[in-house]
């Protein structure tokens, strides 16, 4: 993915929830947009070999990461690193009740249905995470100079997907044989999103 492509929304100060009591350590939401980027391989054989849980973790008022893709069956787990209790709740739909989170403890919900989950903090509003749940595949990393990496994939078909700003933003076909395949990922600037 190019080095130069930009997050949909630039962080500014004046937009940015604080605390001033002092009681819970605030940092700005993440600047490395790349951080919010899902790389997804789909195709018959492309297969998220984890079973544990991923790791979503509550630390200094944000949720790092804040985009996870899993496979459908799979669970996320939030970890709240902060020393203040965090309130779960659902952006939109039924998929989860609220639920407290003290300093130190996790709770873990399991994701059967393929489909977009946005979780947020009721107390700490500008924290949310994105769960993305897809019926079948794997999700790469990206690096910190924008590329991404599927290891030991079988010969055969596949579909790589970019999802940035909630949506799908690339999506090509790729046939894996004997060589490695190089995808280069082009992102067309995100719209801004209306809330």
């Amino acid at each position: 993915m190019p080095a130069g492509f930009e997050p949909h929304t630039p962080f500014t100060e004046r937009t940015y929830w604080s605390l001033p009591n002092g009681l819970l350590p605030t940092a700005a939401p993440l600047t490395d947009w790349r951080r919010s980027v899902v790389v997804w391989l789909d195709g018959p054989s492309a297969r998220d070999r984890s079973r544990a849980p991923a790791d979503i973790t509550m630390a200094d008022a944000r949720f790092v990461p804040p985009v996870v893709a899993i496979e459908a069956g799979r669970s996320a787990r939030f970890v709240n690193r902060d020393s203040v209790l965090h309130l779960l709740e659902p952006v939109s739909g039924k998929f989860m009740a609220a639920e407290s989170v003290g300093p130190g403890d996790t709770t873990e919900r399991q994701f059967d249905r393929p489909g977009t989950y946005r979780v947020r903090c009721s107390e700490v509003p500008h924290m949310e995470a994105t769960i993305l749940v897809l019926q079948q595949g794997q999700a790469a990393e990206v690096s910190a100079d924008g590329s991404f990496q599927f290891n030991g994939v079988p010969p055969g078909i596949y579909t790589v997907q970019v999802w940035y700003a909630g949506e799908w933003m690339f999506k090509q076909s790729v046939e894996v044989g004997g060589k490695p395949v190089v995808v280069e990922a082009r992102l067309r600037k995100a719209q801004q999103r209306k809330e």
